[in-house]
Parts: C-alpha cells; sequence; structure tokens
C-alpha cells in the first residue's frame, strides 16, 4: 500500500472539503467527507504504520464522522500529517443515545408502483433497473408461493453494488428498501449508511460492540455500506475481521427481514468477496453499475442545470456537450460519473459570475442574465473531470 499517494488523496479531500465549506455546499462536504474518513481509515489500519500516525488518523476520522452526520465540527480536519491522540474508552452516555450512522427513514406511504417508477425516472442505468425489477419479481412470486404452501428457495435478498462512484448506487440503495418495505419483507424500510470507521473501531475489544449497534439500527431496513471493501484488508487486520465476523451471522439469521448492500469499485468489490468465504455465499445478488455514456451525463447536467435555475445558450450547450464528450473518451477507472456534473456545474456557475461581476459591482441584473451560460462559461480543460 503506497503511504504517500494515500496521505496525497487524504490532503486532496480535506481542502476539497474546505472549499466546500467556503461555498455552503452541505452535500458535497458530507461526500468528501465519507471520502476522507475511508481514505483515513486505510492508513490508520494499515500495517507497519507508526502509532502517532495511527492515532492521528484515527482522530481524523472521528471529526470527519461529525461532517458526514450534518454536525458542526467541534475541530478543524487537519489534512496533513501529525500526531493525535485517541480516547481510550469512547465512553460517553450522550452519544449512546444518538444513531452512528446516518439513517435516511422511509416514507411508509410509498407504494410499490411509485418506488419503481422514480427507479425507472432516473438516468440511464438500464441493467440496473432490469436486475432490480427481476428480484423484486421473485420475491413477489416466491411470496405467493409461500401462502399457497408450496416451497420456496433458500435465497438471500444481500446485495453488491460494483461500479465507480457518481453511478446512483445510493439512491437505488434507498428505493430498495422502499420497495422491499412495500412487498412486506422489511418491516419499517430504512436505509443506514455505514462506512468502515461506523463499524471498526480503533481499540481492541470495541469493534463487535460497535458493529452490533450499526446492525440493530439497521434491522428493518437496509444497511447500506459504502466502499465496502475497506472493511477487510488480509489477516493482518483482525479488527476488519472481527467486524465481518459479527456482521456475517445476523446477514444469515435475519434474511427476511434485514438486507445488507455492500457498496464499491467492481475489482475492490471482487477481491472483498473473497477476503472471507461466508461474504461469497451470502451475497448472491451482484448489480453492476455502468459508467453512464456520453448522452446520459449530457442528461444528468442538463437536469442539474434546470434544477438549479439555469439554462444554456445554442454555442454554450455545443461546447458543453463536446467537454463532456472528451470527459467521457479520456475518463479513469474511478470516474466520478454524475459526481463530476456536479462539479462541472459548480464550475460554470462560478465563470459565470466572474464575467457578470467584471460589468460592474453596482450593477443590478435579470432573472435572464443570472439564469443563462454563456459559451465563455464553459471551462475548456476536460482533465479535472476524468478520475
Amino acid at each position: 500500500m503506497n503511504y504517500s499517494l494515500l496521505s496525497k488523496t487524504y490532503n486532496e479531500l480535506v481542502a476539497g472539503i474546505k472549499q466546500a465549506q467556503s461555498r455552503g455546499d452541505t452535500a458535497e462536504v458530507k461526500e468528501l467527507a465519507r471520502r476522507a474518513a475511508n481514505v483515513a481509515a486505510m492508513i490508520a489500519y494499515s500495517p507497519n504504520i507508526m502509532p502517532q500516525t495511527v492515532a492521528f488518523y484515527q482522530n481524523e476520522i472521528e471529526k470527519l464522522k461529525e461532517l458526514i452526520e450534518g454536525k458542526p465540527a467541534p475541530k478543524k480536519v487537519s489534512g496533513n500529517g501529525g500526531s493525535g491522540s485517541g480516547n481510550g474508552n469512547g465512553d460517553n452516555k450522550e452519544d449512546e443515545k444518538k444513531p452512528t450512522v446516518p439513517i435516511k427513514e422511509a416514507d411508509p406511504e410509498v407504494t410499490l408502483e411509485q418506488a419503481l417508477q422514480e427507479l425507472d425516472d432516473m438516468i440511464g442505468l438500464e441493467g440496473v433497473k432490469k436486475r432490480v425489477r427481476t428480484m423484486i419479481n421473485k420475491v413477489r412470486m416466491e411470496a405467493q408461493r409461500k401462502q399457497q404452501g408450496m416451497k420456496v428457495s433458500d435465497s438471500t435478498n444481500h446485495m453488491v453494488f460494483s461500479g465507480n462512484p457518481g453511478t446512483g448506487k445510493t439512491t437505488v440503495a434507498r428505493l430498495i428498501a422502499q420497495m422491499y418495505r412495500a412487498i412486506g419483507v422489511l418491516e419499517k424500510g430504512q436505509m443506514v449508511e455505514a462506512l468502515r470507521a461506523d463499524l471498526v473501531a480503533e481499540y481492541e475489544g470495541q469493534t463487535a460492540p460497535k458493529t452490533r449497534k450499526v446492525i440493530e439500527e439497521a434491522i428493518g431496513g437496509v444497511l447500506f455500506i459504502d466502499e465496502a471493501y475497506t472493511l477487510v484488508r488480509g489477516r493482518n487486520d483482525p479488527f476488519g475481521l472481527e467486524a465481518v465476523n459479527t456482521l456475517l451471522p445476523v446477514m444469515e439469521n435475519q434474511r427476511e427481514g434485514f438486507i445488507v448492500v455492500a457498496a464499491g469499485y467492481k475489482k475492490e468489490m471482487t477481491d472483498f468477496l473473497k477476503a472471507n468465504p461466508g461474504l461469497n455465499s451470502r451475497f448472491k445478488n451482484i448489480i453492476e453499475f455502468e459508467d453512464y455514456d456520453k448522452d446520459a451525463l449530457f442528461k444528468i447536467f442538463e437536469l442539474k442545470c434546470k434544477s438549479g435555475q439555469y439554462k444554456l445558450t445554442p454555442s454554450a450547450r455545443e461546447k458543453v456537450i463536446a467537454l463532456i464528450g472528451d470527459i467521457y473518451d479520456n475518463r479513469t477507472a474511478c470516474f466520478g460519473n454524475g459526481r463530476q456534473m456536479r462539479n462541472l456545474l459548480q464550475d460554470m456557475q462560478e465563470n459565470q459570475s466572474n464575467r457578470l461581476a467584471e460589468r460592474g459591482a453596482n450593477i443590478q441584473f435579470s432573472k435572464e442574465e443570472l439564469m443563462v451560460f454563456e459559451e465563455e462559461d464553459v471551462p475548456t480543460d476536460y482533465t479535472p473531470y476524468i478520475s
């Protein structure tokens, strides 16, 4: 594992968090904080790392969790190497009363048809939509077989979502929670989001209780483990293995009232399933989220423009289409898909703001002027958006 590269990536993510905070972009802050927490965990739980470095990144993870949960962080995230101190026991009765991870409660009024319609309305993802409908249809037919006293297969509802970021995995997991609640498999249909940092503790003897607490919050719904491949890093990761060994029996014993969705990059998730024999046998539903093509990316960008009350001039539209073509053709193995369309929109907003501001400090612009993106607002360099 390349510690220097991970450390550089972490510092870049922290710099991005600070920029998003300055813009007041709460969604971006949470997303970058989640990614930074995963990188920090990869460093902290790697073999042959100095104790002071481990303590520093463990402390960083706790600060990042405050941002993920939407709370004002008590201290700034450092973003560079250094020493830190951990809390040896972590005893805080007040914290124990609070959810440890983000929970998205299901709307009990959402019907199966409404959830399926929302899935169909998502841009692209045709293979994903087909696979989800197949799984739902199978569960519905087996429920009817059971009512008729017929045999049903000994199947599992746990799933793996493999693919690059920004392809709608979190949204689809939320919809699946609603669908399975609507057809009676899940009692509540809430979705609990977790990272390694939410399941794995920093000290011996704390991982199993920490994992069980997250599981308890997800019973009756979906536990969505993002970047799940970071949970297990071989035999030299006893804490990660302890989290998995705590999770596996619940996955086996509560197949019908609890669903785990493990998500991450395709190759890494394949390796994750090989890390423990119990994982491969319990995750039989594997859904691949392919990168969006050029047309889908532009549709996503247009949708973001519309929701933000922006529109493109004809020349700006042509330039954006060409730019997205370059982005897609040169994308890397970890392409951010829809997230990069959000980043493109933010950059165009800044370019538009600078263009208008150059006309004078005291000018009151019309609604039309504030809405329109001109050709000069479109970036010329595709490289910031390819990863």
